[in-house]
């Protein structure tokens, strides 16, 4: 049996055993505090309910919650006391201040863990710190190459424009040139023939090549400055003018009663003319309609002159049978 003066002896080395190991357990709090960024001093313990900490617990399933080690209001003298209620408990002390000296090795063996870890965590930020340094500075040079290419490339591509645009310039000249020079050749070409199929009175072949021939002396209008283009220019208003005149002269020639000597045409022939005239100036259809309209009324207007007797509007109803 341990003598009083041994058991107070023990009780002080386990009571300052207890201290130690919920300072150990304090300063590991407090550095992992450090490490999750909370640099705030631990002034006052926050103390929850026991239902709040069981149910805390149980959601974290934190093996060590029961310990009463890691008790927010752990009393050191009430742990002793509740380890030795009394004398006959004292019998187990040695086992006791064991089990706390190897729960203080372990604890001692966390700390070194943590201190080691912090001083790899330094070591290894510094050379993550390295490398993204290093890496930002490759990254830069490649930057400033691709740059450069972009640059060198722009001017390539700048310079195959110019030689582009200027060919497709060439190309639309080269082309402008050639269209002018088929359309005078039609021109040239088509005055000639126009001017026979004329006077041959062959108003059928004449309608699709004076089509032709007028559109291009529309394109020529600008190059009227030309000496030869005004004389073909010419050539081609007279071909209209004579076309008119002539083909108003067959019209006449064959409505016309009394006409002797003349070459009566077809309605074939005359079916082609009014294609020519659509073709001519407006003004020859509309002089050729008027004097057709006039031939036909001519008879109407000798009977209902204003000096006839018929002419009354008494006699209106003669006007209507002689339309019928």
């Amino acid at each position: 049996m341990p003598t009083p003066h041994r058991q107070s002896h023990v009780l002080v080395v386990l009571l300052g055993a207890l201290i130690i190991l919920n300072t150990v357990q304090v300063m590991l709090g407090a550095q992992d505090d450090l490490d999750s960024g909370q640099g705030e001093s631990r002034i006052a313990t926050i103390v929850l309910t026991s239902d709040v900490q069981a149910a805390i617990d149980q959601v974290l399933q934190n093996p060590g919650a029961s310990s009463p080690l890691d008790q927010p209001d752990f009393n050191p003298t009430d742990y002793i006391n509740q380890l030795f209620p009394n004398e006959q408990s004292l019998s187990n002390i040695d086992d006791v201040i064991a089990k706390m000296e190897c729960e203080v090795g372990v604890i001692d063996d966390n700390i070194r863990s943590v201190v080691r870890g912090q001083t790899n965590t330094g070591q290894d930020g510094r050379k993550a710190l390295e490398d993204a340094q290093r890496t930002i500075m490759q990254l830069s040079s490649q930057i400033t190459e691709i740059k450069t290419r972009a640059e060198k490339t722009e001017d390539m591509v700048k310079e195959i424009t110019r030689d582009i645009k200027q060919l497709d310039s060439a190309k639309k000249n080269l082309t402008s040139a050639i269209t002018t020079l088929n359309h005078l050749h039609m021109l040239v070409g088509g005055v000639e023939s126009l001017t026979k199929l004329a006077e041959k009175r062959l108003y059928g072949e004449v309608l699709n090549p004076l089509q032709a021939i007028t559109e291009v002396n529309h394109h020529f209008q600008q190059f009227s400055e030309v000496a030869h283009i005004k004389t073909l220019s010419d050539k081609v208003a007279q071909i209209h003018a004579e076309l008119a005149t002539q083909i108003t002269e067959d019209f006449k020639n064959v409505f016309t009663p009394g006409q002797q000597n003349t070459v009566k045409m077809s309605l074939s022939q005359l079916a082609d003319a009014c294609r020519v005239v659509s073709v001519l100036e407006p003004k020859v259809k509309r002089d050729l309609l008027k004097w057709f309209i006039n031939l036909q009324l001519q008879e109407y207007v000798q009977l209902f002159h204003e000096n006839q007797d018929i002419a009354w509007l008494d006699k209106i109803d003669k006007r209507y049978a002689w339309i019928k």
